[in-house]
């Protein structure tokens, strides 16, 4: 019973996985490099506007939108 369950387990976390790439696909590659940037190397909007040489206004509204489709794919996920 207890391999049942962690096999359960693990087939839910390959599906979010599955699933988070897919949101992740939705985002404009735009959005998704203004994200990594901020998140994954730490950089600041006024960074992140300098390496993509984009208005700082601009780099916030991707970072926006990026944020809002994940948050939406967070909140699907927590009902599930």
């Amino acid at each position: 019973h207890e391999s049942q369950t962690g096999n359960l387990t693990r087939l839910l976390k390959i599906e979010r996985r599955d699933e988070l790439q897919k949101v992740l696909a939705t985002l404009s590659d735009t959005q998704r490099e203004a994200l990594r940037l901020r998140y994954t190397e730490g950089l600041t909007r006024l960074q992140i506007a300098e390496v993509l040489e984009l208005p700082e206004s601009v780099v916030k509204s991707r970072l926006f939108e990026g944020l809002k489709k994940l948050r939406e794919f967070a909140s699907l996920m927590s009902r599930a």
